[in-house]
């Protein structure tokens, strides 16, 4: 039962090998990614603290998921310990083609099969159908031990079909490729030792890039649970737009970082044991030449309500629409209040005075003597463009559990806007 969280975590990683999976997956696939054995790439997922503290003991999100799975398969007419055994020693590549300008079509591949022809009753039993009744229609094509699922099975047909990968000796683990014309680039994770180790490479399409933004570690102060660091800023934001919300209006720090020359942001999140809830303490720092003059133009452009403090802070009103959990399917209005201020060429944005700012991050250590930050380094270095770094060992501290959790992210800017991506998570 407990496998069935392996179709949640296929799409979110990649390792360098060769497979014959890899045999029917279009030549032409403007992206892919490769999973080399679906049952030891999950089970190795779960010798990492972190995420096995998530999939099992405290958290137990596989047995939630197995449950909710065992009685859909039961209602399917599907036994479920046949359909995991099937799974066995099976590879998966999903890909996605455009055979029109601006149009894609998705797909994955699975196999080899012990029985191909069983897998794909128990597939129609427990998806397919259910799909069709929703008006989605997935097409079936059966390549000797392998399945194909496609969206359109004469299109599939017509492709060339084949792609191939490094080989690395890599025994369990994830693999991707980007090849379209706005990105191209490839990756790799796997686990071993109980972390789990990827990089991948791109390139720099457009943006700000400074590798001379990040400072010597002693410099900053760790806020508690999460810090980016960033020289590079590309021109479109709208991927981190859920993210950027948090701090402030999207298109007022959109504009914002338009002129900077890198940005630096970090949160200290609390679990709050009675209630569950999170809640905590963010800020955004943008170095800028801009004043608060230049800024508030920009406040008014987006009707954002504001008040001058002095020459060089400003409080500000951002309202946003969010899902009111009270009454399902309806809006309401949120408030936040952010208090925006200029010191030298960092403009700060934070829930507070630049006292109360001040005050807090007295109490923050340098994020050069956080313990996890450090063995982390060891692992996979340091990095010259950008660095993201989350230290969960207090939220996980909150559920009775003790130790190092939490991951780390390096960007290294390489010759001919070419990126290096580190990361590693344990």
């Amino acid at each position: 039962m407990k496998k069935i969280t392996i179709v949640l975590l296929v799409a979110l990683f990649s390792i360098v090998s060769f497979s014959n999976v890899l045999q029917y997956v279009p030549s032409n696939s403007k992206a892919f990614f490769y999973v080399k054995n679906l049952t030891k790439s999950y089970e190795s997922l779960k010798t990492i603290p972190s995420l096995k503290s998530i999939f099992l003991d405290p958290i137990n999100l596989e047995i939630m998921l197995s449950s909710y799975a065992e009685m859909y398969m039961t209602s399917s007419e599907v036994e479920s310990s046949a359909f995991y055994d099937l799974l066995q020693n099976v590879d998966l590549a999903g890909f996605i083609v455009e055979p029109s300008n601006e149009t894609y079509h998705f797909g994955v591949v699975m196999g080899p099969f012990k029985d191909s022809k069983k897998f794909i009753d128990y597939i129609n039993k427990i998806l397919i159908s259910s799909l069709k009744e929703s008006g989605v229609s997935i097409d079936i094509v059966e390549k000797e031990n392998y399945v194909v699922f496609v969206m359109d099975k004469d299109l599939y047909k017509e492709a060339k079909k084949g792609v191939s990968i490094n080989q690395q000796n890599i025994e369990n683990g994830f693999y991707y490729v980007l090849n379209s014309s706005k990105m191209k680039g490839n990756g790799y994770a796997y686990v071993k030792d109980g972390y789990l180790i990827g990089k991948s490479n791109g390139a720099v399409s457009s943006g700000i890039t400074n590798t001379n933004f990040i400072k010597p570690l002693d410099n900053y102060k760790f806020p508690g649970t999460y810090m980016i660091v960033s020289g590079y800023i590309p021109t479109d934001l709208s991927s981190l737009k859920s993210i950027i919300k948090n701090f402030g209006d999207f298109d007022l720090v959109q504009k914002l970082l338009s002129s900077s020359n890198g940005i630096e942001l970090g949160g200290n999140v609390e679990l709050n044991s009675d209630s569950m809830e999170f809640n905590g303490k963010e800020y955004i720092k943008i170095n800028t030449k801009n004043t608060i003059k230049d800024i508030i133009p920009l406040l008014e452009d987006n009707s954002i309500k504001y008040k001058k403090v002095n020459d060089n802070e400003i409080t500000m009103s951002i309202e946003t629409m969010i899902d009111d959990p009270e009454n399902i399917g309806e809006k309401k209005k949120v408030t936040t209040d952010l208090n925006l201020w200029k010191d030298n060429e960092e403009l700060y944005i934070y829930q507070g005075t630049p006292k109360e700012y001040k005050d807090l991050i007295k109490g923050y250590k340098k994020l050069s003597e956080n313990t996890l930050f450090n063995m982390l380094s060891e692992k996979i270095g340091s990095a010259n463009l950008a660095f993201a770094f989350f230290d969960l060992s207090k939220l996980f501290s909150g559920y009775g559990i003790e130790g190092n959790f939490g991951g780390l992210i390096n960007i290294n800017y390489k010759e001919n806007d070419k990126l290096e991506i580190s990361f590693i998570i344990k």
